[in-house]
Parts: structure tokens; C-alpha cells; sequence
């Protein structure tokens, strides 16, 4: 028998200003209960959660990103208006519907490929080791400010030929511009993240405008070569530099916490990282794909009914949103025994949605996978003992699962040579 929306019980859970703060209670409560399914949030949208829910949704051609029409209604009425986060969704891939979408995917995902990140990886090696070092010598930092964060601005300002002071204001900028990704932002909120979206155009779109008269940068000239080749038509952006730069914004913002997280998993499931293993660069990808398993930058993302669909029996009217929680499935105990363990073993790779999937799968999921191998393996290979300095602390109440602080001691347990050969292993893997 069909059921409705009605029909369904409430996910409360996402209402607790708390939200995003701990994930404990996901496998010792939610997967438990009795009532395995899909969900309805109080105000009306459907939540799915169980990982074979989320494969059937993103595999459904009557499912697309949520609507800019849909995402600034939920914004609410707002003096003066949100013209800047207007600006943004309209012209971002990020609420882009068919048959807009998938050529400006297509533009935007070749520089950001591994290819185009890899050149710069012996520099952000040696920016990793710089960072190391400095932790080793001060004893304890706050990881994710003063590690990640620096080294994703000088990662961004060599391969985007930009000043490194304007990497960092942009950093900060799209910080301000995340406020939008809360769950029920405030007023001050959304202004603040309307403000920062329109410095973060401002300052970004001339910036690369210089680099690409300069041709210094393989990046911004790989984007516009493709730009020159593409048809015309629907789907083809009127601006590839201003395109490029709203795909940008995680990359300024998300992927700093991203590297984090990523040493976060490792330290909390007690990794002694003091100790490389055998193969650097097998290790480097298990633990990425594992960390990132465990802690996605993003743990849910909205998307949009297109047509009527029916879902484990429930019927999905045209025009309602979902609360596709890809973080949850990731920790489905059904695909992923014992799922709250850190293991670099693991099966079922594929049913992994630490970047969602399909034709919608995030654009710089290649930029983060590259670095994140690369510092796990400079970490490995350092031979460093890195250990809790106090509790990490997350942003609660969004849609991004963000930490906010990331507090670590480093000691040096002896010195070795030869890292600059660990990660050309990476490279190679």
C-alpha cells in the first residue's frame, strides 16, 4: 500500500539547536529503532537517512538539486534583499537543475582533476613539513587555524597565481558566506553571508581575470580552453571566470575543516602515526577514504522532486524537498559494520557518499582527496606522535559537519629522511 508524507514519522533531531555537535547518537539510536525509513522533517520535507534510500534517490532522474527559487523562499523575506546569495545560486552549479547543469559541471570538474592538482603537490608537501615542524617546536596548536587553514591558503594562491593575503581574506569571506548553509539562520546571518558573498565575488572574479591575462596559471587556462571549445547554447555559463569562482567557494572554505577532520579521525581512533607503514601511499588513500567516511565536509545536502516518484513505497509529490543526509548513510551499519570504527580495511567503497553521487557529485572532490592523501602522508612519514590537546568542536545547527577548533600536540618521536619519496609515492598511487 502506498503511503504519503503525512504517513510519515518526524525527525526531530534535526530541529535541536545542537545539531552536528555529536554523531553518537546516529548508530547507537537511529539505526536501532524499530521504524527504519524514510522521514519528514516539522516543516514538511522529506529525510532520507538509510544508505540504500540515498542510492535509490540519487540514481532517480526525478530528483535534481533543490530549485534558487526553492532555497531563497526558505530564506524568508529579508530587508535589504539577498541580492548577492541571489547572484550565487542562480549562477552556481550548486542549485543548478537539467539541462543547465551538466555542462557547467563539465567546465568547472577538469581543473580541479587530479591532473591539474598534481603539479603542485611537492609544494604543498613542503608546506605540510614546514607546518609540522612548527607544530613539533610549539608543542601544541589549534590544528585546523593553525595548520590547515595556512596551508590551504598557500595551496590556493600558487595554483591560482594569486596574492596569499587575498587567499586569506577569501578564506574568510567564504567562511562568512556558510552562514547561509544553517539550518534556520538568522537574519544577521544571512546578511553577514550576503555581505561575504559580495566581497568574495568582488575580490576573486579580477583576481583571476589578472591570472588568466597573465596565463600563469595551468588551472584558469585549462578552464578557459575548454570554455573556448564548448557548443553553445543551454548550459554554456556567460562567464566561465565568475562560473569558476562561485565553484570555488568550498574549496576556500570547506576544505580546510575537510584536512582536518581527516587528522581528527586519525588521532581519535589512536592511529600511532610515529610510525610510518610499509606503503605510504596505500595507507594515505585508506585513510582518506576512511576519514572522510567518518566525517564528510558536508553531511546533508537539499535536493528537489521533479516528477512524482515512489521510494520504499511512499509516494514523493513533484516539487518536494529532501533532506538527503549523505553523512548518516555513511554510517549505515548495514554497508558498513561496526560504522563509528576507524578501519583502513573496509568493504563497500562504493556505497560511500562522503560526496554525494552521480551527476551531482561535488566538483572538487579530486582537489580534496589529493591533498588530504598528501598530508596523511607527510604526517605518517614524520614520524611524529600527535595526540589530543582537548576536545575538538564542530559547527552545530548546519548543513556542512564543519569543526571549529581542532587543539593537538605534537612531539617528535626520532628524525628520518627520505618524505619527499613518500609522497611522490601518493602521487603515483
Amino acid at each position: 500500500m502506498t503511503r504519503t508524507m503525512a504517513d510519515l514519522p518526524v525527525f526531530a533531531e534535526i530541529d535541536d539547536p545542537a545539531w552536528g555537535l555529536d554523531f553518537a547518537w546516529v548508530t547507537e539510536d537511529l539505526f536501532r529503532r524499530d521504524y527504519q525509513g524514510p522521514m519528514r522533517t516539522s516543516w514538511g520535507d522529506l529525510v532520507v537517512y538509510r544508505n540504500a534510500d540515498i542510492a535509490a534517490i540519487q540514481k532517480s532522474p526525478a530528483v535534481s538539486h533543490q530549485s534558487m527559487d526553492t532555497i531563497l523562499t526558505s530564506f524568508g523575506h529579508h530587508e535589504p534583499a539577498l541580492t548577492s546569495l541571489e547572484e550565487f545560486f542562480r549562477y552556481s552549479t550548486f542549485s543548478m537543475q537539467q539541462p543547465q547543469h551538466m555542462p557547467s559541471k563539465r567546465l568547472i570538474m577538469p581543473p580541479l582533476a587530479p591532473a591539474a592538482v598534481s603539479p603542485f603537490a611537492s609544494d604543498f608537501a613542503h608546506l605540510v613539513r614546514e607546518r609540522i615542524e612548527a607544530a613539533v617546536d610549539a608543542g601544541e596548536v589549534e590544528f585546523l587555524n593553525q595548520f590547515a587553514r595556512p596551508v590551504v591558503g598557500a595551496f590556493w594562491s600558487r595554483a591560482l597565481d594569486i596574492p596569499l593575503e587575498d587567499c586569506h581574506r577569501l578564506m574568510r569571506l567564504a567562511h562568512d558566506f556558510i552562514g547561509s548553509f544553517l539550518l534556520a539562520p538568522t537574519e544577521e546571518e544571512l546578511g553577514i553571508a550576503d555581505r561575504g558573498v559580495r566581497d568574495y565575488i568582488d575580490l576573486l572574479v579580477p583576481a583571476l581575470r589578472r591570472t588568466a591575462e597573465r596565463g600563469s596559471s595551468p588551472m584558469v587556462a585549462r578552464l578557459l580552453a575548454d570554455y573556448g571549445a564548448m557548443d553553445g547554447g543551454v548550459g554554456k555559463p556567460a562567464d566561465p571566470i565568475h562560473h569558476f569562482a562561485l565553484a570555488l567557494v568550498d574549496g576556500f572554505n570547506t576544505l580546510a575543516s575537510g584536512l582536518a577532520a581527516l587528522v581528527h579521525a586519525l588521532v581519535a581512533a589512536g592511529f600511532d602515526v610515529s610510525t610510518p607503514p610499509s606503503d605510504i601511499g596505500r595507507f594515505a588513500t585508506q585513510a582518506f577514504m576512511e576519514g572522510s567516511r567518518l566525517h564528510p565536509p558536508v553531511a546533508l545536502t537539499m535536493r528537489e522532486a521533479i516528477d512524482d516518484l515512489v521510494l520504499d513505497e511512499l509516494l514523493i509529490p513533484k516539487g518536494t524537498s529532501m533532506v538527503v543526509l549523505w553523512m548518516l548513510g555513511n554510517r549505515d551499519p548495514e554497508f558498513f559494520p561496526d560504522p563509528d570504527q576507524f578501519r583502513l580495511e573496509r568493504e563497500n567503497r562504493i556505497r560511500q557518499y562522503t560526496f554525494a553521487s552521480g551527476g551531482y557529485v561535488c566538483a572538487g572532490r579530486n582537489v580534496f582527496q589529493a591533498l588530504g592523501e598528501v598530508l596523511l602522508a607527510e604526517l605518517a612519514t614524520a614520524q611524529v606522535l600527535i595526540e589530543p590537546a582537548g576536545p575538538p568542536t564542530w559547527i552545530g545547527g548546519s548543513m556542512t559537519h564543519e569543526l571549529s577548533s581542532l587543539p593537538l600536540a605534537f612531539r617528535r618521536t626520532s628524525r628520518v629522511s627520505g618524505s619527499d619519496d613518500a609522497t611522490a609515492t601518493v602521487r603515483r598511487g
